[in-house]
């Protein structure tokens, strides 16, 4: 069962070269030499999901174990492909307090960000 929340939840990103780290925010792994020289980058792109899946362990149901992989294309302001996204999110609690542990993977001309973190009660938001 596919859940458009799911969408909404990845649709942004504000990707963050230095100590900020949330579900649609990344740190950049080059946070010291970034700090060092006194520069700091931000980037921010807007992601549509192009591929959405979701592998339940009871089907009609949010359970614990079900597997969801998503992939997106990721855009500047002007809306030119600028890369994508690649991610998996494991179900760590099912139910109304619903959690997941996800790994998405931002690629960008200048390299690849890497971010992992808990998301919590998609349904509520």
């Amino acid at each position: 069962m596919m859940r458009p929340i799911r969408a909404a939840c990845l649709g942004t990103a504000t990707l963050v070269t230095f100590l900020a780290c949330t579900p649609v925010a990344a740190a950049a792994t080059d946070t010291a030499s970034a700090q060092a020289r006194g520069k700091a980058r931000i980037i921010t792109v807007l992601a549509e999901v192009v591929q959405l899946t979701r592998f339940p362990v009871t089907p009609g149901s949010v359970s614990q174990g079900d597997q969801v992989v998503v992939r997106s294309d990721l855009f500047d302001e002007a809306h030119n492909k600028v890369g994508e996204t690649h991610g998996t999110c494991t179900t760590t609690r099912g139910g109304a307090d619903e959690a997941e542990q996800c790994l998405v993977t931002y690629i960008l001309p200048g390299g690849q960000l890497t971010t992992q973190g808990v998301y919590f009660n998609y349904v509520d938001q």
